[in-house]
């Protein structure tokens, strides 16, 4: 493999940097309540300049899919009716195997 292909730079440390060594941390306070902080590892990060390349990039393919896709400014729902259930039920899930496997 050509060297250079492994090495983009800035740009391929900033994705790497994001998708791989994202260690978020939260908590949740209740009153005077305030437990440990938990890492976080799903989700996007809020505020990040690269949350809306990405969600473009990640949804460009789904309207091509047998799913109604109802598109937020964050956010994607997925839409499938079938009057028997046992066929929605196959189709859902052969469908979303094939989003994430790509």
């Amino acid at each position: 493999m050509d060297r250079n292909l492994c090495n983009r730079g800035v740009p391929h440390k900033l994705f790497l940097n994001y998708l791989h060594n994202t260690c978020r941390m939260q908590y949740t306070k209740i009153g005077v309540f305030k437990p440990s902080y938990k890492k976080m590892s799903c989700g996007v990060p809020q505020g990040y300049v690269l949350v809306p390349l990405l969600f473009l990039i990640y949804t460009s393919g789904i309207t091509q899919t047998p799913f109604h896709a109802t598109l937020f400014a964050d956010d994607i729902n997925l839409h499938m009716s079938n009057p028997c259930f046992n066929v929605l039920q196959t189709s859902v899930n052969l469908e979303l195997h094939n989003l994430t496997t790509g």
